[in-house]
């Protein structure tokens, strides 16, 4: 799980089918990545990281947690 990633997204409001829509991926699929059922593409990490949390590092948003 992403904790960091789900709480930015909570904090700025950010609806999670917007960034699947930015994916090109499903919210079902999205939501999978964020519990850690499959795997982020790095692609991946850099569109959300650029394009809705710059000022965050990807250290920091896709830390792994329990």
């Amino acid at each position: 799980m992403y904790a960091n990633l789900e709480n930015a997204i909570r904090r700025r409001g950010i609806k999670k089918k917007a960034i699947a829509a930015q994916l090109g991926i499903t919210p079902r699929g999205f939501s999978k990545k964020l519990a850690g059922e499959s795997h982020f593409k790095w692609e991946e990490v850099q569109t959300i990281q650029s394009r809705f949390f710059p000022d965050k590092s990807y250290d920091y948003l896709f830390k792994k947690t329990a």
